[in-house]
């Protein structure tokens, strides 16, 4: 499905500009994976396998000096220290050393982004920890780890795609300026990590606010975060506030600085005002059917793929306008009837905005909701 696909395009662009492509194949984010985590602390190996020393706390409340047993990080009998890695990986390899635990010597460091569990299953309490990675199968943790070499910072990854197993391999990201891959040290992923640490700490502060207006101007600036779940928390909370949020949503919308999340902005004043913003949509709407009456016909085949990024104008007009149109069925606004009548006829005119291979979708939004309108 086309929405599917726009959404997916967003995040890999989103997540590769900040090396987080962990929520969308299997691997770690020092992006996300702070983010979920109750508990980041970096230990040290013990005489026994699976059972580790609190060295430092990034974050949570374990002290120095606690210990905790992670059976999942249990090294396989066959598996060997890191310096007897294969020094690249391919997919030719078929030793599968890469794609074990590594045993490591006595002391040696590694960092744990962790899940404190308190609920329970069905086959009884779920183990007491799990990792932040979101997967909730017995590689949560294999992939919520990152392993110390002396500086060096390892975790497990898949290279490729999602058929290929998960392999320890060198933590990085793609430099802006070189367009190369840089290792990441050990303090270069501290301060990444306590970056995402200190700013949930001052998001969630700000949606703790009870005053719902104050909130809302609080929660603001924190839409335009480059850190991926802060944005998504923001936009989600400024949802919850009700009403009284619809205003600071409004002026975003105005302002082409946040042009980029305008379809998320309008999902979150449809969950704060409900029925309430109806003539508001409505007034957005219009505007963009005046929008797509006037660009649509200059438009050639294949314009979607023209600068292909999430913050193409045209690709976020579309979505705005989708949203538009989804929002104003979900309140019921039969007020919209008349210009979704317009959008379609003009969408179902033009081949290059009714395109199949998802385009189209705009016209069968305004179906739904003049179907809808007409039978209320």
């Amino acid at each position: 499905m086309r929405r599917f696909r726009l959404s997916l395009l967003g995040i890999l662009f989103a997540l590769v500009a900040q090396s987080t492509l962990a929520r969308l194949t299997q691997m770690f984010s020092p992006v996300f994976s702070p983010w979920y985590a109750t508990h980041i602390v970096v230990v040290k190996t013990t005489t026994i396998d699976g059972d580790f020393e609190v060295l430092e706390s990034w974050k949570g409340d374990l002290s120095q000096g606690s210990r905790l047993i992670i059976p999942e990080l249990i090294p396989p009998p066959t598996s060997l220290p890191i310096s007897r890695y294969p020094a690249q990986w391919t997919l030719r390899d078929q030793s599968g050393i890469a794609e074990q635990i590594p045993k490591q010597p006595v002391g040696s460091r590694l960092i744990l982004f962790l899940k404190r569990n308190t609920s329970s299953q069905e086959n009884g309490p779920k183990p007491k920890w799990s990792g932040s990675s979101g997967r909730s199968d017995k590689e949560s943790l294999k992939i919520s780890a990152v392993w110390i070499d002396g500086d060096r910072t390892l975790s497990f990854s898949q290279h490729f795609s999602t058929s290929d197993p998960l392999v320890l391999s060198a933590l990085g990201e793609i430099s802006k300026q070189e367009r190369r891959f840089e290792e990441l040290s050990v303090e270069g992923l501290k301060q990444k990590v306590l970056e995402v640490v200190h700013l949930q700490e001052e998001v969630e502060v700000a949606a703790a606010e009870k005053d719902n207006r104050i909130r809302a101007s609080l929660l603001k600036p924190y839409v335009l975060s480059k850190i991926v779940p802060a944005r998504m928390f923001a936009i989600e909370e400024l949802g919850k506030a009700g009403p009284p949020a619809v205003g600071a949503i409004g002026e975003m919308l105005d302002d082409p600085a946040y042009s980029e999340w305008d379809s998320e902005l309008v999902d979150a004043m449809v969950k704060a005002g409900g029925r309430t913003v109806g003539d508001e949509l409505n007034r957005r709407f219009e505007r963009d059917v005046a929008f797509w009456e006037r660009t649509g016909p200059t438009l050639g085949r294949g314009w979607w793929n023209e600068g292909p990024t999430p913050s193409s104008p045209l690709r976020n007009r579309y979505d705005q306008t989708y949203r538009l149109v989804v929002g104003l069925e979900q309140i019921h606004y039969s007020e919209a009837r008349s210009r979704a009548i317009e959008l379609r006829n003009l969408w179902l005119s033009l081949p290059q905005l009714n395109d199949p291979s998802g385009l189209n979708e705009m016209a069968d939004a305004c179906q739904t909701l003049i179907k809808q309108t007409r039978d209320n």
